[in-house]
């Protein structure tokens, strides 16, 4: 779990112009080469399964139709899945 500190380090390296996903802070895990915030995917929906009691395939849904196809412009917030 990503205490406030990381948090605020994570987004104060993000471009000034980043969006942030209100919410997911737990889910955040870094900055790409750009500016753009970086979330994890797994964590986002466990986000929605722990604070909201989605089920992982809710979760997933809620997430395809409200935030992955969202173009909230150059500095759109990156998702990726961990393999590591």
């Amino acid at each position: 779990m990503l205490t406030d500190s990381q948090i605020q380090e994570i987004i104060d390296n993000a471009h000034e112009e980043a969006v942030v996903w209100d919410g997911f802070d737990q889910a955040l895990i870094g900055t790409d080469i750009g500016g753009r915030l970086v979330y994890s995917i797994e964590r986002m929906e466990k986000v929605l399964m722990d604070r909201d009691g989605m089920t992982k395939e809710d979760a997933k849904e809620f997430l395809d139709f409200n935030t992955f196809g969202t173009n909230a412009g150059d500095f759109t917030p990156l998702h990726v899945y961990l393999y590591i």
